[in-house]
């Protein structure tokens, strides 16, 4: 889709794009996350405001982040009994084991966001936010999220299946 290829290389190219880019980068070096820490020590002691909050969980949203990562679960355990030569469970079965999760999950990935884009103005993010939720971004995210769960599922398979033949050989370990 050459129409959403251009649009989405467009906007990431914009001054904001790379500005939230770069925090994003940092965000994950050993620097960055040693000032994560810090930042949800702070934020026990001074939560953020119900604005911010909203904020923050606008962009969320637009990226999909917690759909994303219940997709690579749902992949994750299909493929892993799959790899294994077991019947796979069912999406229902899988969402129902994910239910006492999904909650704390989504809690830790808006507490990350709210870390990552500690000293970004709200009005930024929104900008941000909107970027986003697009129409080409939320095609970009749809492919994206297809291709990644693919790949992921591939190798989760791949990997299940190397380790099927030492299961019955390795000693079972028994808790007293």
């Amino acid at each position: 889709d050459e129409g959403t290829y251009n649009a989405v290389l467009s906007s990431l190219a914009s001054p904001l794009a790379q500005r939230m880019r770069r925090i994003e980068v940092q965000a994950g070096s050993p620097e960055g996350a040693a000032a994560l820490r810090q930042y949800f020590d702070h934020i026990r002691l001074h939560p953020p405001s119900n604005e911010r909050m909203a904020v923050v969980e606008r962009l969320a949203d637009s990226r999909h982040e917690l759909q994303f990562l219940e997709r690579l679960l749902l992949v994750t355990a299909r493929e892993i009994a799959v790899g294994f030569g077991d019947p796979p469970p069912s999406q229902a079965e899988i969402r129902d084991a994910m239910q006492t999760y999904l909650p704390m999950a989504q809690r830790m990935i808006l507490i990350r966001e709210l870390g990552v884009y500690r000293d970004v103005p709200d009005r930024d993010l929104s900008r941000y936010a909107a970027m986003w939720e697009s129409g080409p971004f939320q095609r970009f995210s749809r492919i994206l999220e297809e291709s990644s769960a693919a790949a992921f599922g591939s190798g989760v398979r791949e990997a299940a299946q190397a380790v099927r033949p030492f299961l019955g050989k390795a000693p079972v370990h028994q808790n007293p």
